[in-house]
């Protein structure tokens, strides 16, 4: 069963200048190339060791390397676009642990999800006593029907969600719900389990690139941040893969180098943002900017918030600008949750919108066990 997502299709040949092009599956690029080494550190800091980043960012360098020896100049045909975050949303996934002080942040999700939408909690167990413990927690929070407890491969290496789990698409022939699955420096890969859950199809490129770098309108105005690793990714991934078309690259400032840091959509023509180097560049895409407060330390920042469906988990720092923040994201329209995110920053280095990943309102296909992949009954 396809789901229908009701959105004005943008299907159109790619306005990019020719670039480096893959066809949607690149597999065959993975032979020779170098791997990215697994993070070990626990608990697991969003930014990776350096020695981490070196290895990703020569991974990625021969990816790219290859395609320009196999004279990959291809024009190419939008059949995605993104899905937005200020999108109707059904489901909120996030990980079953609670490192740095994260409860607060997951419970404040639990009890302000909008109706109709479903907490998706993932565990590396789904029958032991922790997945128990969660769903007798989290039905406290919000109807036990709109919870479910599942069971995904490494979910132990999964606390940071957005850059993990498969990055959703709309299929623009189709209006169906679509994935891409990229490469992740932690072990954390259930991008085809999670495909599978939908019942959606799932395209797959080998670089290393992780969700919380990927902003989007619906109309493929794209925005990522040139860190170190993602520089290296040509703009034809992001062109075939999650229908972007256009591609904005901020230079990294601030933080890990994350777009989810400093820059957000909240509506077709608006963002928020804490960095007044990026207004200019944002307004001259066409870009409406509003601008927030910046908390006191380099990682923490009122941006990394969950946006779902009229809700706003704000992260917020008992800081004097927590209010001001909070008031902003009230004029845009929002409901403005609170949520302590002092350790999940200055910490974990993360905030909200990195422990949670949002997908439309599609149904659940039949769970397959042979991919790891199981609701608690």
């Amino acid at each position: 069963m396809r789901f229908r997502y009701q959105a004005k299709s943008h299907t159109k040949t790619s306005k990019l200048a020719p670039k480096l092009a893959l066809i949607l599956a690149i597999s065959f690029l993975i032979a020779g190339a170098a791997s990215a080494q697994v993070v070990t550190q626990s608990p697991m800091t969003k930014s990776p060791s350096a020695a981490v980043i070196d290895a990703a960012v020569q991974h990625n360098e021969t990816l790219t390397t290859q395609l320009i020896e196999r004279g990959s100049l291809l024009g190419t045909t939008m059949v995605v676009r993104p899905f937005a975050d200020y999108e109707e949303a059904g489901y909120v996934f996030i990980n079953g642990d609670f490192q740095f002080s994260s409860r607060e942040a997951k419970e404040a999700i639990a009890k302000n999800l909008p109706k109709d939408m479903t907490l998706v909690v993932f565990v590396d167990d789904a029958s032991g006593s922790r997945a128990t413990a969660l769903r007798t927690s989290y039905s406290k929070l919000l109807a036990p029907d709109r919870l479910k407890i599942i069971e995904l491969e490494d979910a132990s290496t999964g606390f940071w969600a957005r850059d993990g789990l498969p990055v959703p698409v709309i299929d623009t022939k189709t209006d169906g719900l679509a994935f891409v699955d990229a490469r992740y420096y932690y072990a954390f890969e259930p991008d085809q389990a999670v495909a599978t859950l939908f019942g959606s199809s799932m395209t797959s490129h080998k670089f290393n690139f992780e969700g919380g770098n990927f902003m989007a309108n619906h109309k493929g105005h794209c925005i990522i941040v040139n860190n170190r690793m993602h520089a290296k990714i040509p703009d034809s991934i992001f062109e075939t893969q999650y229908g972007c078309q256009k591609l904005q690259r901020l230079p990294h400032l601030s933080g890990i180098g994350h777009v989810d840091e400093h820059v957000r959509f909240i509506s077709e023509d608006t963002v928020l943002s804490d960095l007044p180097e990026y207004k200019a560049e944002l307004e001259a895409a066409g870009l409406k900017v509003v601008m927030l407060p910046r908390p006191e330390n380099e990682f923490e920042t009122y941006v990394n918030s969950l946006v779902i469906n009229g809700v706003a988990i704000v992260p917020v720092y008992d800081e004097s600008t927590d209010q001001e923040a909070l008031d902003i994201y009230t004029k845009a329209g929002f409901k403005a949750v609170p949520a302590d995110s002092s350790s999940l920053s200055n910490d974990g280095q993360g905030s909200i919108h990195c422990i949670t990943m949002t997908y439309p309102p599609a149904p659940f296909k039949t769970l397959l066990k042979s991919l790891n992949a199981k609701e608690v009954q």
